[in-house]
């Protein structure tokens, strides 16, 4: 009943119980869906308020995410902007002849992260762009894995998207180097999205949703960003990428 140090990176309904301990050096690192998500009069508003007055420091992976904090309170000693690294001589890419067209999403089966935009994108370039060559795996579990598989059968999708389930994380550089783009359709971001920058480390194609700090991240040299779920307009940005000359590719990396 009396801690050194809690570092919490979650805030779920249940951190509640954190009120109740003795904790000498408490510090949150809050989601960006933990806050932006949430009403302020609502029971985990209430949460969030009385643990961030709790806290003796708060960090955050974007600038804007400080605004959200003092959404909820002011009483809070300090609020800093630690950026999460990627370790390079991790993600790197192995082979940089890569020409077939291979599509991967890591992010959850959540309805945040908007999977069916990418599946609703993957049938608009097949039936509209007539693409035949090209593979989604969408790794991840969740609430609406059901619903995304109806989906999927019912847009006849099944040779083409494939419903991954979890991965291992120790084997994701290697898994990230068997594709070619990467795809996050999330709504919602605080900074840049881990798997989004282990994707960049490995030199994959990026194509993510432009909400958030994203595009301080992505530029017309360094991925691409298509309006959030809007699946027409990703479709038309991967079908951008698969048209850009092989040799010219390597600009975006």
């Amino acid at each position: 009943n009396n801690f050194s140090v809690v570092h919490l990176h979650y805030i779920g309904r249940m951190t509640y119980i954190l009120l109740f301990f003795k904790i000498k050096n408490f510090i949150i690192s809050p989601w960006g869906s933990d806050l932006k998500m949430v009403k302020k009069a609502s029971i985990k508003g209430l949460i969030i308020k009385y643990l961030f007055e709790k806290a003796n420091l708060i960090t955050v992976d974007a600038a804007y995410m400080k605004k959200e904090v003092q959404k909820f309170t002011h009483k809070i000693s300090r609020v800093e902007q630690i950026n999460f690294g990627t370790d390079t001589n991790v993600f790197y890419n192995y082979n940089l002849n890569k020409n077939n067209v291979r599509i991967v999403s890591l992010r959850n089966l959540e309805t945040l992260y908007d999977i069916g935009t990418l599946i609703s994108a993957s049938s608009i370039l097949y039936k509209k762009y007539k693409m035949k060559n090209f593979t989604v795996d969408i790794f991840g579990q969740g609430s609406q894995q059901k619903n995304l598989s109806n989906q999927i059968n019912k847009l006849g999708l099944n040779e083409i998207i494939n419903l991954k389930g979890r991965y291992d994380y120790k084997n994701l550089p290697k898994l990230l180097n068997n594709y070619d783009i990467y795809v996050s359709t999330s709504t919602s971001d605080a900074g840049l999205a881990a798997s989004t920058s282990e994707a960049m480390a490995c030199e994959l194609l990026i194509v993510t949703a432009d909400n958030s700090e994203n595009r301080f991240w992505m530029n017309d040299k360094c991925g691409f960003l298509f309006t959030t779920s809007n699946s027409n307009d990703l479709a038309d940005k991967i079908n951008e990428i698969v048209n850009i000359p092989v040799e010219e590719k390597n600009i975006f990396r």
